[in-house]
């Protein structure tokens, strides 16, 4: 699932996946990605968030896609 919009005459593409596409220019937008937050916990002795593992793949499944 997807919606189209336009934002400042440029088509962008707001995708079930949590990522934005802007097909001009052929970029795939993705925000609040936390890279390294897992050994951040680690490191500090905390217990490590769930679904880290799911948003990678999630990442790669659309990167692959676009």
């Amino acid at each position: 699932m997807s919606l189209p919009i336009d934002l400042c005459g440029q088509r962008m593409v707001l995708r079930a996946d949590r990522t934005v596409l802007w097909e001009a220019t052929r970029t795939l937008i993705v925000a609040d990605t936390h890279f390294g937050k897992a050994d951040a916990f680690r490191a500090f002795g905390l217990p490590i968030p769930g679904g880290a593992e799911e948003a990678l793949t999630r990442l790669a499944k659309a990167i692959d896609d676009t």
